[in-house]
């Protein structure tokens, strides 16, 4: 069974980010959330309070001991949203020359951005071990394809929480900011189906799914790791 570490900004990015791994490659995953801890934000509804955001992302990234988390896992994905990338201390701008940067552009400089603050040799060495879940702009956006019909609105990169919590309440399903409310909402993705059509929706989750292992890459490692 091959491991995943979650780094992101919320425990609902979490919820999510399991499904998917779960519509990939069914139950012969094992997912550790550790950044934020699940123990320490279970009560906290909010992914940008004082336990997640893009800020504790980054933080910790930089630890010192980042690189032990190998030891223990076979892969480290890192999760943000590029919606802050105008904070000064995230420094991504997301328009040039008044206009929406390009999406696959937008990932790359949220990518190299992160990259920059794992230590320069930890990563040179395990870089293949990295996956990075960077949403343009908010994950909400990623579950879009699940609610909406209208084509103008499921490749929406803007106000997505807004768009869903409308939805939502639209077919009286329950959507709040808790790991449970956005297990819930993801569920879809457990199909692989599901999973494939909104990837070709929403091209930052495109960006994402496409780098993780494949499924007979994947197989081949359990049967390398089981014997």
């Amino acid at each position: 069974m091959a491991s995943f570490a979650l780094i992101t900004e919320g425990i609902t990015d979490q919820a999510v980010l399991e499904n998917i791994l779960t519509g990939l490659y069914g139950d012969d995953v094992e997912v550790n959330p550790l950044q934020p801890l699940r123990d320490a934000t279970d009560t906290s509804r909010i992914k940008s309070d004082s336990f997640g955001g893009w800020e504790q992302v980054f933080e910790y990234c930089q630890h010192e001991n980042f690189d032990e988390l190998l030891i223990f896992n076979d892969y480290v994905i890192i999760q943000i949203d590029s919606d802050c990338g105008y904070e000064v201390n995230f420094g991504v701008p997301l328009t040039h020359g008044g206009k929406d940067r390009p999406v696959e552009e937008l990932v790359d400089e949220v990518r190299q951005k992160i990259i920059s603050k794992i230590n320069k040799a930890s990563y040179e060495q395990h870089q293949n071990q990295f996956k990075f879940a960077i949403a343009v702009h908010s994950l909400e956006c990623w579950l879009l394809p699940l609610f909406l019909k209208e084509k103008a609105h499921l490749r929406k990169t803007k106000n997505c929480f807004h768009q869903l919590e409308l939805e939502t309440e639209r077919l009286k399903i329950d959507c709040k900011k808790e790991y449970l409310s956005y297990k819930r909402l993801s569920k879809p993705y457990q199909n692989a189906k599901q999973l494939e059509n909104a990837k070709l929706l929403q091209q930052s989750l495109g960006i994402f799914v496409n780098s993780l292992p494949s499924v007979k890459f994947f197989c081949k490692q359990l049967s390398h790791n089981d014997r």
